[in-house]
């Protein structure tokens, strides 16, 4: 019998990230599937850097 198995995005995600998602948060719209954030400059950059794997845009 196959198994089906359901990722949830939260599990590409790496250590960092979570870390800055579970600490900055500051709005989430479940059902949209958006997290507003508020970083410091140097954690903004990071996040919206070709080496994110988070799809992230500037307030």
């Amino acid at each position: 019998m196959p198994r089906h198995v359901v990722t949830d995005f939260l599990d590409w995600l790496d250590e960092w990230t979570l870390g800055v998602l579970v600490t900055w948060a500051v709005q989430p719209e479940w059902g949209s599937g958006v997290l507003t954030l508020e970083v410091p400059d140097l954690v903004a950059e990071r996040l919206l850097g070709p080496a994110s794997g988070l799809p992230c845009s500037p307030a």
